[in-house]
């Protein structure tokens, strides 16, 4: 059996910033590792969680998020077989004797992801800022792959970004401890059977749900907004908006300024599936920065939704057998889908394509996801 040690069953302390939890609110605790220890726990191993409280302290925060830490995690690691860090960070804050049983789950490159908040950033100090950021970031991830185990990310492109790190490149074992695990599928954010998921609307709903940090993607949004109120004042154009999460508040604020458009703007959702409506809510991810896998796009997709995204939006997930996925990293183009889905409705035969192919979808990211997950679970041997 994979999980025996000797005649005793394996021990796993996870250690995270985010609290597990087996609902995806959409807020701070997080379905993603819940999935995690639950497939962990149906595999045979004894699993503990301890949550590191994150500093109330901003400027704490920001240092603790690059692995600066003026204290360790205090615990009794001893007892365990292997210690899963959920993020990555967290592995500094561990002491040093520990850490080479450390498997971290990033579960994104933190440089890779300031690398693209610099690129689309046009203001010089945040500029400045974003460059200090992101070499302290590219030592980070080299001190913490130097001293774990396993080194985890849900993304591909951040595999391959972090692989070429000047820290790394010449250094094979240090290499081969960066590993990709496809991320799962959230079970309590999907619909079970997507058939009853299907309503007959004469209003599409366009939905605006994840991390669109103003200062990183007005550049995008503002733009796309200013095309849409022309449209809609030369061609009479009306649209229906739901905008979700505290830091999107300025989206629906924007979009409140176009006369002839409905919004509505929640800081918070009980139920994630309430905006996942299968013929009536399109998902639009017009992100610009960010790694890892997008969430919010694979939930939409998941649960038969049109997604209109970026290529940052959609990356590392296996989109190319997909209808009704809409990729464009042109402002114009992107107006024009919202534009164009606004209008059409899909016939009773499509729906049943669209549900299919995506059901189909599911089967092979769980897949994928069990296949990554096996591996890694051979490396606790």
């Amino acid at each position: 059996m994979i999980f025996s040690l000797g005649d005793r069953m394996k021990k796993i302390i996870v250690i995270t910033s985010i609290k597990p939890d087996p609902i995806n609110r959409g807020g701070e605790p997080s379905g993603f590792i819940w999935e995690i220890v639950e497939y962990l726990k149906k595999n045979g191993y004894f699993v503990d969680i301890m949550v590191v409280e994150r500093s109330k302290f901003k400027i704490l925060d920001i240092l603790n998020r690059y692995a600066i830490y003026f204290n360790k995690v205090k615990g009794d690691f001893e007892k365990y077989d292997k210690i899963l860090v959920y993020r990555s960070n967290i592995a500094l804050f561990l002491p040093k004797k520990y850490r080479y049983k450390v498997i971290t789950l990033g579960p994104d490159s933190m440089s890779l992801l300031e690398a693209r908040l610099y690129k689309e950033n046009n203001n010089i100090l945040i500029k400045l800022m974003k460059i200090i950021y992101y070499y302290i970031a590219i030592i980070m991830e080299y001190c913490i792959i130097r001293d774990v185990n396993k080194y985890i990310v849900v993304g591909k492109t951040d595999r391959l970004w972090i692989i070429n790190n000047f820290f790394l490149k010449r250094n094979k074992n240090l290499r081969k401890k960066i590993c990709f695990l496809r991320h799962p599928i959230l079970k309590n954010v999907v619909f079970d059977n997507l058939y009853d998921n299907i309503k007959k609307t004469e209003k599409k709903r366009f939905i605006f749900s994840g991390d669109f940090d103003k200062r990183f993607n007005k550049k995008f949004l503002i733009p796309l907004f200013n095309i849409l109120r022309m449209d809609a004042n030369s061609k009479n154009i009306k649209m229906n908006f739901v905008v979700l999460g505290k830091r999107n508040k300025w989206i629906a604020e924007e979009l409140k300024k176009i006369s002839s458009f409905d919004i509505c703007y929640l800081d918070w959702i009980e139920d994630y599936k309430e905006v996942c409506i299968i013929g009536q809510d399109i998902h639009c991810l017009p992100m610009l920065v960010g790694a890892g896998t997008k969430n919010r796009t694979l939930i939409a997709l998941a649960n038969g939704l049109e997604v209109i995204t970026t290529s940052i939006g959609i990356e590392n997930i296996m989109y190319k057998d997909l209808s009704n996925v809409y990729i464009t990293n042109s402002i114009n183009k992107f107006a024009k889908y919202m534009e164009e889905l606004n209008d059409k409705f899909l016939s009773d035969k499509e729906l049943k394509v669209l549900i299919k192919e995506r059901l189909d979808f599911r089967k092979s990211v769980e897949k994928a996801y069990i296949n990554d997950m096996e591996k890694i679970i051979d490396l606790y041997n």
